[in-house]
């Protein structure tokens, strides 16, 4: 099996069609969730400040709403957010626009790894599969073994 992963690399993999989608280091909390929520994506690689070849790290939606957790007090938050959304007939997206300020103001830089589960591991293009199955299987914390019938 190794002999026939070794005869591939990770571009290999990638459909000619393949756009990716990235965000800037200094983007605004509530841009990379626009952004993310336009796409219908749960995450996307953040490009350097100095180079925007270059992605440095990773945000993802458990990093996004780790934060928004981090900074409310959930629990009077919920209350009046239950209230205001009855009240005004507003979803949760346009609440958190109108109402906390700080997802505009807060770079995406501050929140990446918020969950403290999200980890950076970048594989180039040209690496063979074998490496590209190994840097996976040392990044995966929990695999589900299925029968053929899912079962």
């Amino acid at each position: 099996m190794e002999k026939i992963l070794d005869r591939y690399v990770a571009k290999d993999l990638i459909p000619s069609n393949f756009q990716l989608i990235s965000v800037n280091w200094s983007d605004s909390v509530i841009d990379v969730l626009k952004l993310l929520k336009s796409k219908n994506i749960l995450s996307a690689p953040v490009r350097s400040v100095n180079d925007p070849q270059t992605h440095i790290g990773f945000i993802d939606m458990l990093d996004l709403v780790s934060f928004i957790v981090f900074m409310t007090d959930m629990k009077g938050f919920a209350r009046h957010y239950d209230s205001v959304l009855k009240e005004q007939k507003v979803d949760w997206y346009t609440y958190l626009s109108k109402n906390l300020n700080i997802l505009a103001e807060v770079c995406i830089s501050e929140v990446i790894g918020a969950s403290e589960r999200n980890q950076w591991n970048p594989v180039s293009q040209d690496e063979p599969l074998t490496k590209v199955v190994e840097t996976i299987s040392d990044i995966i914390a929990f695999l589900s073994w299925m029968t053929s019938d899912m079962s």
